[in-house]
């Protein structure tokens, strides 16, 4: 037992810890081949928004993008309505005047919604690069500027994901998602330094249509409702690993909400899990090991110190090394992004994230509802 609880204990010390290493140190130019390739950076981008029911947050979005550092940058803004039934389409159409903007409806073809937008707007996009944005986000004033400049200094870049920031708040529950947020992306980058990316998300990334109708957009998983990002960063990959990228620019940021509840918190991670078993990333599914496991003996190493199987230093090693870990991954996360350095929510969310883990791997082991849907991952 004691070989096993160090083998957990070490390997996500070693797996956090070097992927958060690799992020800190992470710097496009060390993997980009200028000589492979000569391709023209962008003129314009095309921005997708997909959204359904969003007439909440559309003022906030549409306000920001109108805000838009778009100096010597054309942008043309889709908007695909994917079978809302509030007034979200007529919150849009009343910025038709200030945005260079084209709104769409879904046509379903699958049982994504998502990927449906998205393959929709593409085919009515006029520029030869995608930006991808959430209806519930809002983009820092330099967002594009921030691509653009990327796309210049790298043109061979045929996919790029971006950070995202959950805004702070003043709850556990919001506290907790805002952390695992900067830790997942953190990991993220580390491997996009070694060069075996698994993370991408839809809320802020960018490809190229070429490469798009080189993978055949979404053909293969589109019966599985999420997945936009994942599953295309992974398509992307095959192509060639060495021009998928990730922006580490704090100007790149896109900011979301966080959700309310600790029921929806759990549904919604719930889904991202239920993705994750679909995807092919090796070191995906490690570091998602990894890190249930290391939550099942942070629950359980009081029990087993009360029974007398582990002794009081195996016990405080398990609780400091999973302390410096969490800590060097928020520390690096905030030395980038310029984050708000919440250091008095460390510990809280330190002692029970590995409880709200467990009530994830729970919950994905069945059919989820979400936003009115039931999620599907098997084929049709």
């Amino acid at each position: 037992m004691i070989v096993l609880i160090l083998v957990v204990v070490l390997g996500y010390f070693f797996i956090i810890t070097s992927l958060s290493l690799e992020a800190h140190s992470y710097r496009p130019e060390r993997y980009f081949n200028h000589k492979k390739l000569k391709l023209n950076p962008p003129t314009g981008f095309s921005v997708l928004i997909c959204y359904r029911n969003e007439a909440g947050n559309l003022l906030k979005l549409l306000n920001a993008l109108v805000d838009l550092n778009k100096d010597r940058l054309d942008v043309e803004f889709i908007f695909i309505n994917d079978e809302s039934t509030d007034h979200s389409e007529s919150i849009i159409n009343k910025f038709s005047s200030r945005l260079n903007m084209i709104n769409l409806n879904r046509v379903k073809q699958s049982a994504s919604g998502k990927k449906d937008c998205i393959e929709q707007g593409i085919a009515k996009s006029k520029f030869s690069h995608i930006v991808t944005i959430d209806a519930d986000c809002t983009p820092h004033k330099n967002w594009l500027q921030s691509y653009k400049q990327f796309y210049d200094s790298y043109p061979e870049a045929h996919f790029v994901s971006g950070p995202v920031e959950i805004r702070s708040k003043n709850t556990l529950n919001e506290q907790l998602q805002r952390l695992e947020m900067k830790a997942l992306q953190l990991t993220g980058i580390g491997a996009y330094g070694w060069k075996k990316p698994f993370l991408a998300n839809g809320a802020n990334m960018s490809f190229t249509k070429e490469v798009f109708y080189q993978v055949n957009g979404y053909a293969g998983n589109n019966h599985i409702s999420s997945g936009d990002d994942i599953f295309l960063l992974e398509k992307c990959c095959e192509v060639d690993s060495a021009r998928c990228y990730f922006i580490k620019d704090k100007d790149a940021l896109v900011f979301t909400e966080p959700v309310q509840t600790l029921h929806n918190t759990i549904n919604q991670r719930a889904r991202w899990a239920q993705k994750g078993t679909h995807t092919s990333s090796i070191l995906n599914k490690l570091v998602a090991v990894q890190v249930l496991f290391m939550s099942v003996l942070f629950i359980l190493a009081p029990f087993l110190l009360w029974m007398q199987l582990i002794s009081i230093e195996l016990f405080l090693t398990i609780y400091f090394l999973k302390l410096i870990a969490d800590y060097i991954s928020n520390f690096i996360y905030d030395h980038h992004f310029k984050g708000h350095k919440e250091w008095k929510w460390l510990l809280p969310v330190y002692f029970t994230y590995p409880f709200l883990v467990l009530l994830i791997t729970y919950k994905s082991l069945f059919k989820i509802t979400w936003r009115g849907r039931s999620l599907n991952t098997q084929p049709q």
